[in-house]
């Protein structure tokens, strides 16, 4: 799209006068012909451009973001190829980039950010990339966040033996920052599962009622519950489910004795020839 130019103008000479001096007169003649052609361009005008900047995760991409604060008026930022110069509190952001204008809006991403934090990027300057004309902006600025991703170097997954019959569960720490996440994880056998909102220091997570048998709990990912954020974990634990003992086969006797006198208890299976339960 071609800038917006004030007007197209013409400049004819139609009188040349050569400087005299104290002894010799001017001299003049009439010209004709003598014509150029040449346009007055606007200078941008971002009087009405807002920006407004995504929050990332750590190694994500920021992306600038230009708008019209009031569309319902005349689009104030003409369509076309602009340099924004910018300043940024973030560390290696940058300092310029070139962003295409339609109808008001256009965008740009910032370099990948680091460390994680609260920035704030400032718009500085617009050049039009064709004409040079160039305007500086009052105010232009938004503040955005580049979240750090969870930590699970250090995470464990422990799940205390239990007997049949009794809720399984597992109780998760050392996940960094603090904060609540949700856990995907694998029980061998079983199935693979999300547990949410689990505090990284000392939450706990309900695996139900298992069967009987030894289990195997791995964890695959850990995302941070507010953020988004993630990462790999490998955290693991194996842990076993032991059976209640079955009883009802069992008969107990016990025969009379004297007073002072020691007792002894039978217990045997009470369908003889069969394996006890």
């Amino acid at each position: 799209t071609e800038p917006l130019a004030v007007c197209p103008t013409t400049l004819c000479v139609t009188n040349a006068v050569e400087n005299g001096s104290a002894l010799t007169p001017k001299c003049s003649r009439t010209v004709t012909g003598l014509c150029g052609a040449f346009q007055v361009f606007a200078a941008p005008d971002p009087s009405e451009t807002v920006i407004s900047v995504n929050d990332v995760c750590l190694g994500g991409i920021n992306t600038v973001t230009l708008s019209d604060s009031n569309p319902g008026n005349l689009f104030q930022l003409a369509n076309g190829t602009y340099t924004v110069t910018y300043t940024s509190t973030a560390p290696g952001a940058g300092t310029s980039a070139t962003v295409v204008i339609n109808n008001g809006s256009g965008s740009f991403d910032l370099p990948a950010i680091t460390p994680a934090g609260t920035y704030t990027i400032t718009l500085t300057l617009f050049t039009n990339v064709i004409t040079t004309c160039d305007s500086t902006p009052t105010s232009i600025s938004d503040t955005f966040i580049v979240n750090p991703l969870p930590d699970a170097t250090a995470m464990t997954i422990v799940v205390p033996d239990a007997c049949f019959g009794s809720s399984v569960i597992a109780t998760v720490n050392g996940i960094t920052p603090p904060g609540t996440y949700d856990i995907t994880y694998t029980l061998t056998p079983g199935p693979t599962a999300t547990a949410t909102g689990v505090n990284g220091s000392g939450g706990t997570i309900d695996l139900g009622i298992l069967a009987a048998g030894t289990y195997t709990i791995t964890t695959s990912t850990v995302k941070n519950s507010t953020t988004g954020c993630q990462t790999i974990s490998t955290a693991t634990d194996t842990f076993t489910i032991n059976p209640i003992p079955n009883a009802s086969d069992i008969v107990l006797t016990a025969p009379d004795i004297c007073s002072n006198t020691p007792e002894t208890v039978h217990m045997a299976n009470q369908t003889p020839g069969s394996a006890p339960d």
